[in-house]
């Protein structure tokens, strides 16, 4: 790492301290992407990986062992950009941002940075939502969509309008995702 130019160090610490929870969470689901973007676009495609990418040549409602989800999300990468990359950029892209939602369900009102920064080493401590953060399984978008649905649960218990809807939506997409979402 290069020195930090004087005066930029102070600096940092100036922004860095002026973030709340809610910006401190943002930032690191950020430096999290770029990393999980990184690792998906230099590392091989795993056997079940390529298993999902020959799903998205042929489109179809479902497969003889999984829902449609993972496959669509492939097609889609692919079209835009090919490769690992391609295969994976959709679930890189979901992870961060069920964790956003999670951490809007859990955040304690008046959230403080060190809520924010237990929430970011608790979630940074666990390589399996490390590892689902940039590999193409049906487990990213069933972990999306599980989070949609306590999102949505939480408005209905609240009795917050149109929430059977968005609970009706979320729960017919964590069993587009992974079959056992249905139960």
């Amino acid at each position: 790492f290069l020195p930090l130019l004087p005066g930029m160090e102070a600096s940092f610490k100036k922004s860095y301290a002026s973030l709340g929870a809610d910006r401190l969470v943002l930032l690191w689901l950020g430096v999290w992407w770029i990393a999980n973007l990184v690792q998906a676009g230099f590392t091989e495609l795993a056997n079940d990986e390529a298993y999902y990418h020959m799903f998205a040549e042929r489109l179809a409602w479902g497969y003889f062992d999984h829902p449609p989800v993972t496959a669509l999300l492939v097609w889609l990468g692919e079209h835009l950009f090919g490769g690992e990359l391609g295969v994976r950029f959709f679930f890189t892209l979901l992870q961060p941002l069920y964790l956003w939602v999670l951490w809007r369900l859990i955040r304690p009102v008046g959230a403080m940075r060190r809520d924010a920064t237990l929430y970011c080493t608790i979630t940074g401590a666990m390589l399996m939502l490390q590892l689902y953060g940039f590999i193409a399984v049906p487990d990213g978008p069933l972990l999306f969509s599980s989070a949609l649905f306590l999102w949505a649960y939480r408005r209905f218990t609240e009795e917050r309008r149109g929430a059977w809807f968005w609970m009706g939506c979320a729960m017919a997409l964590m069993a587009y995702s992974k079959y056992h979402g249905a139960l």
